[in-house]
């Protein structure tokens, strides 16, 4: 359900990688003149067709938030008015292909000494402006007595930022030239249709470049990055897998087990039943009788205990109910019915071949 859930961009033929110049000494400055000139270098790459950057970006385990000062709104007293903050380049929703609603992206005319402008996403937009569009309206980071000098340009469709799990909160994108806050690194992301090991040949190319001592790290797409988000998902599940069908089969082991000694200490009844003109057919019902009436009990017993008990479980689990009656009934006891009908199948007929001359004197 994680995996084939929409994250709110398209993840297929996009790749990422950071670089951050100030680790080799650039200041500010030269930084973000070093990223434009990157940016340019990696739109003019073959089969690439488009560019953009990110502060934070999706998948990373970046967590940057502020609280807000909104136009028009009056907070209530301890409301939570903190927001989530990402940088972002010119085309950047472009580049995700992120849906845009309303307004308009940045562009490259949205720099330091321009207006400050932002985007928000939707779950922004309904909280704050629920009845009238956000477009022109005015914002600011912080609370108190604070000038609101940062126009909202745009709407975005909601997008999940840390983990498909979340619940999306309201999100404010500012120009990364016009972040006074930011930390680099800076993240590029790169949409192309080109080979993983090409594009990130190519990419690692165009940095040097510019500059061969400026390292290029955690280069992978982001379909891979979203996989890895949901590793601990996807262990539990595998986990969960395992040890379900290793209970099955011990299940199933003790099971034939247990029919098996107790057909072994039938075997004078049933070497009589055979005398007196029982056939195969109804000595193998008297066995397979019993598993089954044995294995229903059981089920009977572990249906309600696997519904009360899903509950407790719900909460690691995504888009799956704990209490899936269906799931229980056709799926489990299905499974468990078949297991302990083989597992009794194999004493029953033993025991229709018994021989009542053998039978009679065993033990």
């Amino acid at each position: 359900h994680l995996l084939t859930k929409n994250p709110g961009f398209e993840a297929e033929n996009l790749a990422t990688f950071a670089v951050d110049p100030q680790l080799n000494g650039y200041t500010k400055g030269r930084s973000l003149t070093f990223f434009q000139d990157l940016e340019r270098r990696l739109a003019a790459l073959p089969g690439v067709t488009a560019v953009g950057a990110a502060a934070g970006g999706p998948f990373r385990g970046s967590d940057r938030g502020s609280n807000v000062t909104v136009e028009g709104y009056r907070a209530r007293e301890d409301e939570d008015m903190n927001c989530a903050v990402d940088a972002i380049s010119p085309n950047y929703f472009h580049v995700v292909q992120t849906p845009l609603l309303a307004g308009r992206e940045f562009t490259a005319s949205d720099g330091p000494a321009a207006p400050k402008v932002a985007v928000v996403n939707e779950q922004f937009a309904k909280f704050f402006f629920p009845d009238r569009s956000p477009l022109g309206r005015h914002l600011a980071f912080g609370a108190g007595d604070v000038k609101l000098n940062i126009e909202i340009i745009g709407v975005v469709r909601n997008s999940y930022h840390d983990s498909l799990r979340e619940k999306i909160g309201r999100f404010i994108y500012i120009p990364y030239l016009q972040d006074t806050h930011s930390t680099l690194p800076l993240h590029f992301y790169v949409r192309g249709a080109l080979a993983g090991p090409t594009l990130a040949s190519q990419i690692r190319r165009a940095v040097a470049e510019l500059d061969s001592n400026v390292p290029v790290y955690d280069l992978r797409t982001v379909q891979s990055q979203i996989a890895e988000s949901v590793y601990s998902d996807r262990l539990v599940a595998w986990l969960t897998s395992v040890f379900g069908l290793l209970a099955t089969a011990l299940a199933a082991i003790g099971l034939y087990g247990l029919v098996a000694y107790t057909v072994a200490r039938r075997t004078p009844e049933i070497g009589i039943r055979v005398a007196l003109g029982a056939d195969a057919r109804s000595v193998l019902w008297l066995v397979m009788r019993e598993v089954l009436v044995l294995a229903s009990a059981g089920i009977a017993l572990g249906i309600p205990l696997a519904l009360a008990l899903g509950r407790v479980i719900k909460s690691q689990l995504f888009g799956v109910a704990g209490g899936n009656f269906v799931l229980f009934v056709a799926g489990a006891a299905l499974a468990l019915l078949a297991a302990a009908a083989t597992a009794g199948l194999l004493p029953a007929r033993r025991a229709t071949k018994v021989d009542p001359m053998v039978a009679l004197r065993y033990e």
